[in-house]
């Protein structure tokens, strides 16, 4: 019931805030109060609620460079936050290193480079296995990918 409060009274409407129809301003407002909730709660509570990585999801996809950007630094900064609590659930796993390893890819130099400052952010966390299978690759190709950075 408290989860369907949440979603009705305030996400639903910083969803809707994101939405491309809207003007730059708005939709700025709105990443702004999505980012700011999504940092705000327990790390634990992105399993409870999914929408709040949704709205991030939302801001990562976005065909705007610079909105990408700003997901790029929530990351960032929720993994230098809170890297050792997440590092190794299934919530980091499978939704959250998928996600800033498609920004850490991206073919705006200045998102992949916030991304990849975000990774390294939980780096000392991650183990072995994955940062030889999933971080690695990703460094790798975005030096080979024309010497972006």
């Amino acid at each position: 019931m408290k989860t369907n409060i949440v979603q009705q009274v305030a996400l639903k409407p910083i969803q809707e805030l994101l939405n491309k129809k809207h003007a730059m301003i708005k939709r700025q407002k709105g990443i702004e109060l999505a980012t700011a909730m999504a940092m705000n709660v327990k790390p634990s509570a992105h399993d409870d609620e999914p929408m709040f990585m949704k709205l991030i999801r939302v801001i990562c996809s976005d065909t705007d460079y610079k909105i990408r950007a700003i997901g790029a630094v929530f990351f960032k900064d929720f993994f230098r936050q809170c890297g050792a609590e997440i590092v190794g659930t299934l919530h980091y796993e499978n939704v959250l290193l998928p996600e800033i390893i498609e920004l850490v890819n991206d073919e705006e130099t200045y998102v992949s480079v916030e991304a990849l400052e975000g990774l390294l952010e939980v780096l000392e966390h991650c183990d072995v296995e994955t940062i030889e299978e999933e971080i690695i690759p990703c460094v790798l190709k975005l030096i080979e990918v024309g010497n972006r950075i």
